[in-house]
């Protein structure tokens, strides 16, 4: 049973509490890895403790609390605690580099810190920990003038205020930082009425999640969309199980065993890849086999997708197989997930065929950091396949001259925390970057980043993202990025797995296997070539890179290369890797001196392996 409609997040926790006190709210990981359930009532117990022991401290209304740690209860204790008595928290992602997290510490100025141990500490610099008022460790037993551990807190003075009773609906409640994709991160400030209305825009496109829904909480909750997730199952009373270490994830799914999974394509690409590993790993006949019933069972279920009667005989067959084979694979997951749901980037076509035919349809959603309502949604009662869903009822969403997404609503920030106003909020309109169209049933496709389109020498604009999901596909390419030459030509930089590369080649491949990065002359690079070209033939003529770096260095957060989100930062890709840019613009010129290219004709990639 959902709560009735409550203006603040802490009224609308404590109404869930008071609602359904004994039934399980959450479950955590014990150190001995067996899950410990509490209860709603339980858990008010817990926040109540927080504000308590943050008013005893003189933590005051409209104080900023910084929470650095990874996801867990204690989490969610913190946030909900600290929103009660009126403060603004912002989550702080653990893997920001030395200069990224220095920038939003100083951008924020917290007066509390909430963070998991001293080994976290420790990444934030000594001269602004001295300017934080009060630091509670989450595992640290520790109490003095500045620091102590959560425990202690737990159990410090009377709560001046009832829960719920300070916080009003147009107070400032949490922060968000931009993934810094061309800069530094941004601080993006909403109110508690905000996150009412993502609450009730979420909730309301899945009226099939109730109070028996189990969800599970793995991504970090300094990311928007999984706090308002995590929002939405206070609000209709769902089950929540909070996973610290992302890399347990496949570890723990069986016994957690949700109804949806949220993420992101580069996580559902690795699960596929490990489950067409296993495929490829069985022996002669039953290996093509079950290489036949993947193929089979997609092409049906895009067959029921495109309203096409594939007949009785077909759909009897399918049913046998989905009994006998499927959902053996499916299992993986469990045996009660009904859907996934993916946002952050743009998942590949054939991959979301691919889980449509083992039974598991995606949905895609779409949103920016500058708007705490999701943008579009697909839903389980109105979805299409390569589309971000239908715009939600709360927002407006039109396109600009040049195809650029407009969002306007109650979910668009007020300003940037840092600054009182910001020019790209123009005639009252959020202009994302994001460039799309709507096709003719209102379902919104995304086309690329209005900033990062390339303009080819023949005149055709391309979209990098799309090209790079291409190159993903081969579950031994772990990062891909496209980008445009001084020359003209397209480009890319392909960051390629070696061990998963030599499974394949022991599986494909008769001679021994070696470190195929030093025997690049030899047979090794053979099934490679093969694959970029197979994917290269899928492409117009225009968006097929010209020229190929294979890397066995993967793009990383601390170089600088990526954001904490995984997003790619272009512009420092490209001068980390500036000399082997130069080296493959060299081998590029050199073989068009020595061959006269048609567009009809399919040239070659040049292929530098570093």
């Amino acid at each position: 049973m959902e709560v009735t409609q409550q203006k603040t997040l802490p009224a609308l926790f404590e109404a869930r509490c008071r609602l359904s006190p004994n039934r399980t709210a959450a479950f955590h990981l014990n150190k001995d890895n067996s899950w410990q359930p509490i209860s709603w009532s339980r858990y008010l117990y817990n926040v109540n403790q927080i504000s308590k022991g943050l008013q005893g401290l003189s933590i005051r209304k409209g104080d900023r609390v910084a929470i650095m740690a990874p996801t867990s209860l204690n989490w969610e204790f913190a946030q909900i605690g600290a929103l009660a008595i009126g403060c603004v928290v912002a989550g702080i992602d653990q893997n920001y580099p030395a200069d990224q997290m220095e920038h939003v510490f100083n951008l924020l100025n917290p007066t509390v810190l909430f963070v998991q141990d001293t080994e976290l500490l420790c990444k934030i610099p000594l001269e602004i920990q001295e300017k934080i008022k009060v630091i509670v460790l989450f595992e640290e037993i520790l109490d003095n003038d500045r620091e102590r551990s959560l425990s202690t807190l737990f159990f410090s003075s009377e709560l001046k205020e009832t829960i719920g009773s300070i916080a009003t609906s147009q107070d400032e409640a949490i922060i968000v930082f931009s993934s810094g994709t061309t800069g530094m991160p941004k601080a993006i400030c909403y109110t508690q009425e905000q996150i009412i209305v993502a609450i009730d825009a979420i909730s309301n496109s899945y009226p099939d999640l109730n109070e028996e829904t189990v969800l599970f909480c793995w991504l970090p909750l300094a990311n928007l969309f999984q706090r308002i997730v995590n929002f939405c199952a206070i609000k209709i009373g769902a089950t929540n199980y909070f996973l610290s270490n992302p890399r347990d994830l496949m570890a723990q799914i069986k016994y957690v065993n949700p109804h949806i999974l949220i993420g992101v394509p580069k996580i559902f690409i690795r699960i596929q890849n490990a489950i067409l590993q296993k495929v490829q790993e069985k022996k002669g006949l039953y290996s093509i086999f079950l290489s036949w019933v993947l193929s089979y069972t997609r092409r049906n279920a895009l067959a029921r997708l495109n309203n096409y009667n594939a007949g009785k005989v077909s759909r009897n067959i399918s049913l046998i197989l989905d009994w006998f084979v499927v959902s053996r694979i499916r299992r993986v997951f469990g045996s009660r997930l009904k859907y996934l749901i993916s946002g952050s980037a743009p998942m590949p076509l054939r991959l979301l065929e691919w889980y449509e035919g083992i039974g598991l349809p995606v949905f895609e959603a779409y949103g920016v950091s500058e708007n705490i309502v999701p943008i579009a949604m697909n839903r389980p009662s109105d979805r299409k396949l390569g589309s971000v869903g239908k715009p939600l009822i709360s927002s407006k969403v039109e396109l600009a001259v040049d195809g650029e997404v407009l969002i306007a609503g109650p979910g668009v920030m007020k300003r940037y925390w840092e600054r009182d106003q910001e020019q790209a909020i123009s005639e009252g309109n959020w202009h994302t970057n994001d460039l799309g169209y709507f096709d003719e049933s209102g379902f919104l496709f995304l086309s690329g980043r209005k900033s990062e389109v390339i303009k080819t020498v023949e005149g055709k604009w391309i979209s990098p993202e799309r090209i790079e999901e291409q190159f993903l596909c081969l579950e031994y390419i772990d990062q891909g990025f496209v980008f445009c030459l001084s020359i003209g030509k397209i480009a890319a930089i392909l960051c390629i797995s070696q061990e998963k590369y030599h499974h394949k080649l022991k599986i494909h491949a008769d001679a021994p296997i070696d470190d195929f990065m030093n025997n690049v002359t030899s047979e090794y690079t053979r099934i490679l070539s093969s694959d970029i070209r197979n994917i290269l033939k899928q492409l117009p003529h225009y968006q097929r890179p010209r020229g190929i770096i294979i890397s066995n260095k993967y793009f990383t957060i601390n170089d600088g290369e990526l954001t904490t989100n995984m997003k790619l930062r272009r512009s420092t890709i490209i001068s980390h890797f500036s000399s082997q840019i130069n080296s493959l613009e060299t081998s590029i010129l050199n073989s068009m001196a020595d061959q006269c290219e048609r567009p009809s004709d399919f040239i070659e990639p040049v292929l530098l392996i570093i």
